[in-house]
């Protein structure tokens, strides 16, 4: 007798490595804390519990312009790799998180793709975790399938990735995620971004 199993309906998380980004990291990093400095009050509490983050539209700012290049050539990369069409950044934010500070499960409503910048990731700073949208309907699958199928499948009630400095990582706005606590005495440092489909 022969079995197959076919893989259908897949949600598609994209991975792009920045090029040379250590040539870049020192002085992104040195933006930011001044940013942060010169904006300490005005910071927003959406998903971050601790921590700081911007408001989303920090990225205007003339100084940032060179960064903002090379982040989102990256960007158009990485989404043209899965996308015919073309994308426009619709708001984006930075994330400085320092210990025992995370953010909590939450999707970016009205919009079409998300993403996360990683830029200082400290080992123990935690990791960036998916939660299948399947998870209540598939519950018997997920708990009660053997560990290969599960695997070679990846068919998890969550999906968690550890961020790689100077690596962005494209995902649907709808998919639920959170980034777990961080334990490291180190700030980890990202930023996040949303963008439509025109």
């Amino acid at each position: 007798m022969d079995i197959f199993t076919h893989s259908i309906f897949p949600t598609l998380i994209t991975e792009v490595k920045c090029v040379a980004f250590n040539t870049i990291q020192n002085d992104l990093l040195e933006w930011i804390y001044d940013y942060q400095s010169k904006n300490q009050d005005n910071g927003v509490n959406l998903s971050n519990v601790g921590g700081w983050q911007s408001r989303s539209n920090f990225y205007r700012e003339i100084t940032f312009k060179p960064f903002l290049e090379y982040i989102t050539t990256h960007i158009d990369s990485g989404v043209s790799n899965f996308l015919n069409s073309k994308t426009k950044l619709n708001n984006m934010w930075i994330n400085i998180n320092r210990k025992n500070d995370y953010n909590v499960t939450h999707t970016h409503g009205g919009v079409d793709i998300s993403g996360v910048f990683w830029i200082k990731t400290p080992q123990t700073s935690g990791s960036l975790i998916f939660e299948s949208p399947n998870s209540f309907v598939q519950y018997k699958i997920f708990t009660n399938s053997n560990k290969n199928f599960l695997e070679n499948y990846n068919c998890f009630p969550t999906y968690g990735m550890i961020p790689n400095e100077g690596s962005i990582i494209l995902f649907p706005s709808h998919l639920a995620h959170r980034v777990q606590t961080s334990f490291s005495n180190e700030d980890r440092i990202s930023i996040a971004f949303n963008l439509d489909i025109i």
